[in-house]
């Protein structure tokens, strides 16, 4: 991973900025409380979260409402570059995250899961970003170290030992199901049923007794059949005619009571009454009409004066307008003697003696236009008078035409009702006719009717025909009862038959059964026998992956970290050594010098020499996990001036990383870095300037 270019405004103390990295060693120097560490807390921020202060917003710098972050790195190199974009306001309850990669782009907590998926963020946390208020290895717990080495050696088979003890299970759950199944097996009873005993029976001869009785019960039913259809048909018969006398009965009645009614309408009375009707609104017509006519030649009498008189308004209107256009010319002749004595028309002077003429002329037509107005006013009110008159004849002649069209409209009604009158008169005298006919030819059928039931009635009353059915009845019964004693014997023959038969093949079947239950009791328990010895053989593995295997490689680990830890001490501090070695509770970490016998726990170092241990591991962890980037803040702090140079020198002359972040205050540690080649910025209250 490489870190390229960083962006800051109002971070930390740091107003703005905007600073390119390389390869290589990239330093930062300053004296302490300058800003050195505000470019690795930014890095932090971008890639493992705030780690200080109680919100994010304590990172924006005093006196400043929002802060922002922009930073560019490559994971690989020829990489696309990853974008980082963070920005917050005080004011605002939630900042804003953004990351950019080739195609993706992730926003505020969809930026969580991006670096989980890109970044070892627990590696990068408590390794590489080796920081002020890291972690020491004092404070690393043993469990956290070794989950640490795990991670870098891949000795972690927990998904294997996983995956093997889920087989584990499943064959032992198998067996569980195969003991399950041979218990049921076991259990299972094969017996096989007895045969019943066959009746010695002619099956032949009692079926051929059967079927001759059932003829001769066809034969009887057939006869039973025939006398029924006749009683039922003499039966069927006296019933039309009984019911057919009752009809002609009914209609005799009816025939009659309707030649009563006909004969009890008095029509001629109604068509009496419907002609003095009529005459009287004929008559009504008559008046109505005269009415009119003289209507009529008043409205004729009222139009032709009121037409005329609108004329001669309309003529009086237009005297009037000619006669004040005149009037206004005359009243501008004298409006020109106030102001000039020049006629604007002719030209000449105008005299006193022209002047009065004029005024004469106007008072003459003041009073021409008076009269016109009065005769315009009277003719108004005369044309008003009678166009009301007019109207008033109007309505009276509507009236009398809508009373002559009403009495017009009942007349024809009547001479409707006259005229159906008359034919219900015609219709009734032939409907006498009819109906005395239809009564007569009524009353004949009936008798002939009545005639015929009493002879059906004398002749037999079908007790004779019961009598003989009854018998017949009987017979019959005693042979069925007869055939179904028969069936019932053959049935029971039958049933003993089949019941052998499916005994036999139930039989059959029982003895298939025990013989796949004996071979599939025997596939079972030879399954049940593979299954454990796969179980004991995976028992084996998983034995080997949970524990041989990573106690090995996990105490290979610690001797090679241990070596590279002390490589490094011995360029640093050559009168200290370490030592690693695994237990129950993970990676223990002690250290001693080189002329003392006992070895001390990492966590009781102090000063410089805690510093240095926790150096050492991290340097040395990175390498080993390859990570090609690290930052160290201020690894010197602690050290003197000779202790802090070789540090430094011990740090550059290690190959193996892209990219190295440093902080340092020391003047002969910047002098050594910038003599080989490293990228050096210094900060000044939050300013960066080339060194």
């Amino acid at each position: 991973m490489i870190v390229t270019q960083l962006k800051l405004k109002n971070f930390m103390n740091v107003a703005e900025c905007d600073l390119a990295f390389k390869e290589g060693i990239n330093v930062i120097g300053g004296s302490n409380g300058m800003g050195k560490s505000t470019l690795f807390a930014a890095q932090a921020f971008c890639l493992v979260g705030s780690k200080r202060g109680d919100s994010w917003k304590d990172f924006i710098k005093i006196g400043s409402a929002s802060m922002s972050i922009d930073m560019e790195l490559y994971k690989f190199k020829n990489d696309s570059p990853m974008l980082f974009h963070i920005e917050g306001s005080s004011s605002s309850s939630s900042m804003v995250r953004e990351i950019r990669y080739k195609d993706e782009y992730a926003r505020n907590v969809e930026c969580d899961a991006f670096l989980t998926k890109y970044f070892d963020l627990d590696m990068m946390e408590n390794i590489l970003f080796h920081l002020q208020d890291s972690s020491s290895i004092t404070n690393i717990t043993p469990s956290k170290r070794r989950e640490i080495l795990k991670k870098i050696f891949n000795s972690d088979f927990s998904d294997v030992v996983d995956k093997i003890k889920e087989d584990i299970t499943t064959l032992k759950d198998k067996n569980k199901d195969i003991e399950s199944k041979l218990e049921i097996m076991d259990s299972l009873k094969f017996e096989l049923s007895e045969l019943e005993p066959v009746p010695d029976v002619d099956m032949v001869a009692t079926e051929k007794e059967a079927n001759s009785l059932q003829d001769d019960v066809k034969i009887l039913n057939d006869m039973i059949t025939t006398k029924k259809t006749i009683a039922s048909q003499l039966q069927s018969s006296k019933s039309d005619l009984e019911k057919r006398s009752a009809d002609l009965l009914k209609k005799e009645t009816t025939l009659k009571a309707e030649i009563e009614r006909i004969q009890g309408e008095d029509l001629h009375t109604s068509l009496n009454g419907y002609r003095i009707q009529s005459l009287n609104e004929k008559k009504a017509i008559e008046l109505l009409q005269v009415d009119l006519d003289k209507e009529l030649a008043n409205f004729e009498q009222t139009s032709k004066p009121i037409k005329e008189m609108k004329e001669n308004q309309n003529t009086l209107y237009t005297l009037g307008v000619t006669q004040k256009a005149i009037l206004n010319g005359l009243q501008k002749q004298l409006s020109v003697f106030d102001t000039s004595s020049t006629c604007p028309t002719c030209g000449q002077s105008c005299s006193s003696e022209h002047k009065g003429t004029i005024e004469k002329q106007v008072q003459e037509k003041e009073v021409e236009i008076n009269i016109t107005r009065e005769n315009y006013a009277q003719v108004t009110s005369l044309i008003t008078e009678n166009e009301k008159l007019e109207k008033d004849i109007k309505t009276n002649i509507d009236i009398y035409r809508k009373s002559i069209t009403e009495k017009e409209t009942n007349v024809k009604i009547l001479e409707t009702k006259i005229e159906n009158t008359k034919n219900q008169i015609t219709e009734r005298e032939k409907s006498i006719v009819t109906n005395t006919e239809w009564l007569e030819k009524t009353i004949k059928e009936k008798e002939e009717v009545n005639s015929k039931l009493s002879e059906i009635q004398s002749s037999d009353d079908g007790t004779k025909m019961q009598s003989e059915i009854l018998v017949l009845l009987d017979n019959i019964k005693v042979k069925e009862s007869k055939v179904q004693e028969l069936k019932t014997l053959m049935k029971s023959v039958e049933t003993v038959i089949l019941l052998n038969k499916e005994k036999t093949r139930v039989n059959e079947e029982v003895s298939r059964q025990e013989k796949l239950a004996l071979v599939k009791k025997t596939e079972a328990r030879l399954i049940a026998n593979e299954n454990k010895v796969e179980i004991s053989e995976l028992d084996y593995v998983r034995a080997v992956f949970d524990s041989e295997l990573p106690n090995h490689i996990m105490n290979k680990a610690c001797l090679f970290l241990q070596n590279g830890i002390n490589d490094f001490m011995a360029s640093t501090h050559d009168n200290f050594q370490v030592q690693l070695t695994q237990n129950a509770k993970g990676i223990e970490f002690f250290y001693k010098a080189r002329n003392e016998p006992e070895w001390l726990k990492a966590k009781m170092a102090s000063g410089f020499e805690s510093s240095l241990l926790t150096l050492a591991f991290k340097f040395t962890v990175a390498l080993a996990y390859d990570s090609k980037f690290i930052i160290f803040d201020e690894p010197d702090k602690a050290a003197d001036e000779n202790s802090s140079l070789k540090l430094i020198q011990t740090i550059t002359n290690v190959e193996g990383f892209n990219q190295i972040f440093i902080t340092t205050h020391r003047p002969q540690a910047l002098n050594y870095l910038q003599e080989n080649g490293a990228n050096i910025l210094m900060v000044n209250n939050g300013e960066y300037t080339s060194y």
